[in-house]
């Protein structure tokens, strides 16, 4: 029988699965069970909801074979493998009790041109690259297995125009169920995305459940803006450029995303909007910035760093061991400032990504949707101060003229039918390599220079929901008085007051030897794990001390596979180079280089990697 069909799992009764991912699943399982329908069925829900979840749980009691789940680009595939692998203690059968016992975890790999035929035989779950599907390579799952191998096919970010390679998968594994799941409903071209829409959740439901962070939109006015026409030489107000008939909107638009004046404008903006949620809250907010241009990038990246902020560029041109670098740096909050080129759009959560700000033009609503998916993964309700943490800016110069996309955003997310799809316009800011050309031969992308002058103004549109909107006015108005008594008793200013306050509600204390603190904290973790953590895992399941009859479990699988093998490691040897190893991993650098956050991070991660040791060994034992 089917491991997905013989294996028992807690899912609609399941009070750790969110509603959409129970309803989702139901409706699924009424498509291809109870109704026997062979049409291809299609899920929309938003990020941060549990889309991920969803097709974790989507072959359960409805796949009579393996599964095959494919990924549009890497950085989705790294985020399935992460949230389904079996050796991650956190992995999301485990962590939302969908299975109780680790041992029935599902078998699961990567697949690459190195994957056997014996490991696709064994594994019950196999996660593709898109790229790898090719028809036209030998190594080919197409030209590699039999028609019914899987029993179904999962497609993730299913928006995405339907590349040959889905078609010729689904059509050679023709008997496969086919789901398709993706968070932005409506597609990169003019057509629908084929398939029965079987379930949708909105982003309004979602929001108004708290299941992602609420929206505040804010524009940067300039006080006066002068752009120069390269070939006259002189300046313009905008105004003048429109009554004149001289430009047009795009043209404005570019050259106020290339504008180093216009940047520092919202760069200075976004940093005000991190002070300020930081100085009263002691979440890690950070910032992700889009650029035009590889160029652009590190330019603002350059005014991010004047102003004393940790800021990195990531884009796809840089190798895989860079990108990893970075993202792990942002992962540890190494890191404040996150600008991006045609990364970071898709299948990428960070939950401290608070602030969006903008320096491209974004000509449809995709990838603006996209962007600001970015910033929609909540933050628990155990680590934020008060509401106005779960509460994201997006925030971009006036004259990129964004308006109409976020009035288009608030629409989708608001409708609860079907939603129309939109004609594209074509971008012509997508496709620019690091000097600013367009990478078609011969096109070069016409801006001019702006210039700004004078004090410039912020305007803010929310979508959020009465409570938390009256919520952040009473904050901000108990804020307020408490800053007016604080200048009162003080008899000072406004910015002195601002300082005092933040010092008085500040969590954080000073530490006043970070080199002896580092040096404890290194040398009690190891205490605590080797002669605390090791004994009572040993002694609470009866195991022999210098046995090695624990080398056989799941813990010792992939990257920890070597621990299991070495002879000269018993039990207890093995139970300890597996904790710090699977620090290591988790803090993604050796602990020679840890820094005070990482001691943190990994004290606050211990107790969950015993428990779910104690659990994988106490189902091994039996």
């Amino acid at each position: 029988m089917s491991y997905f069909i013989s294996t028992e799992v807690k899912i609609n009764d399941n009070p750790y699965l969110r509603k959409p991912q129970k309803y989702g699943y139901i409706r699924l399982n009424n498509h291809f069970v109870s109704e026997k329908k062979d049409k291809h069925a299609l899920i929309v829900l938003p990020t941060g909801v549990g889309k991920t979840g969803l097709m974790a749980i989507a072959p359960y009691n409805i796949s009579e074979k393996k599964v095959l789940i494919i990924a549009p680009q890497t950085t989705i595939r790294d985020g399935l493998e992460k949230s389904l692998d079996p050796s991650n203690p956190h992995n999301f059968y485990l962590k939302y009790k969908v299975i109780e016992n680790p041992n029935d975890l599902p078998s699961l790999i990567v697949y690459d041109s190195k994957t056997t035929f014996e490991e696709l035989c064994i594994a019950d779950i196999v996660i593709i690259n898109i790229q790898k599907l090719q028809q036209r390579l030998d190594n080919s799952l197409i030209n590699r297995l039999p028609r019914d191998f899987f029993d179904m096919i999962i497609i993730d970010e299913a928006h995405h125009s339907p590349a040959k390679t889905w078609v010729e998968t689904c059509n050679y594994f023709l008997d496969a169920k086919v789901l398709k799941v993706t968070a932005t409903p409506f597609r990169s071209d003019d057509s629908e995305i084929a398939g029965e829409l079987i379930y949708r959740y909105t982003l309004g439901q979602a929001m108004e459940e708290g299941y992602v962070k609420q929206l505040k939109d804010i524009t940067y006015v300039p006080d006066k803006l002068y752009l120069t026409i390269e070939e006259e030489g002189r300046q313009y107000t905008v105004d003048e450029i429109y009554r004149l008939d001289l430009k047009d909107s795009e043209w404005i638009s570019r050259s106020v995303a290339y504008s180093n004046d216009c940047s520092r404008s919202v760069v200075e903006a976004s940093i005000s909007m991190l002070q300020e949620k930081r100085d009263k809250s002691d979440v890690p907010h950070k910032i992700i910035a889009v650029a035009c241009s590889m160029k652009h990038a590190e330019e603002v990246c350059e005014i991010y760093r004047e102003y004393n902020l940790r800021a990195k560029v990531i884009h796809s041109d840089l190798n895989k061991n860079v990108k990893n670098e970075i993202l792990s740096d942002l992962e540890n909050h190494r890191i404040d400032v996150i600008v991006n080129v045609h990364m970071l759009s898709e299948g990428f959560d960070h939950k401290y990504l608070s602030i969006g700000a903008i320096f491209r033009p974004f000509r449809s609503l995709l990838p603006y949707s996209q962007f600001v998916g970015r910033l929609l993964r909540v933050i628990p309700d155990d680590e934020i101060s008060d509401k106005d943490d779960n509460v994201a800016c997006i925030i971009s110069h006036n004259n990129l003229y964004l308006h109409k996309l976020w009035e288009l955003y608030q629409k989708e997310v608001q409708e609860a039918e079907i939603i129309k799809h939109l004609k594209e316009i074509d971008d012509l800011i997508t496709n620019i390599d690091n000097e600013g050309n367009s990478i078609n031969q011969g096109n070069v992308i016409d801006f001019g220079e702006a210039k700004e002058t004078g004090y410039g103004t912020l305007t803010i549109r929310d979508y959020f929901n009465d409570d938390i909107q009256e919520n952040v006015k009473q904050r901000n108005q108990l804020y307020e008085e408490e800053i007016k008594r604080i200048m009162e008793e003080n008899k000072t200013d406004q910015e002195t007051a601002i300082k005092i306050y933040n010092i008085l509600n500040k969590k954080d204390k000073k530490i006043l030897r970070p080199d002896l603190l580092r040096k404890f904290n290194h040398s009690t973790l190891d205490d605590t794990i080797r002669y605390n953590y090791v004994p009572s895992i040993i002694s609470s399941l009866n195991l022999n001390l210098k046995g090695r009859d624990i080398q056989g479990c799941k813990l010792f699988i992939k990257n920890f596979s070597w621990i299991g093998r070495d002879p000269k490691f018993d039990n207890s040897a093995m139970l300890a180079i597996y904790f710090n190893q699977h620090l290591k991993q988790y803090i993604n650098r050796s602990r020679d280089k840890w820094v005070i956050s990482d001691f943190e991070r990994a004290w606050n991660y211990l107790d969950d990697l015993k428990e779910f040791i104690l659990l994988t060994l106490k189902h091994y034992k039996k």
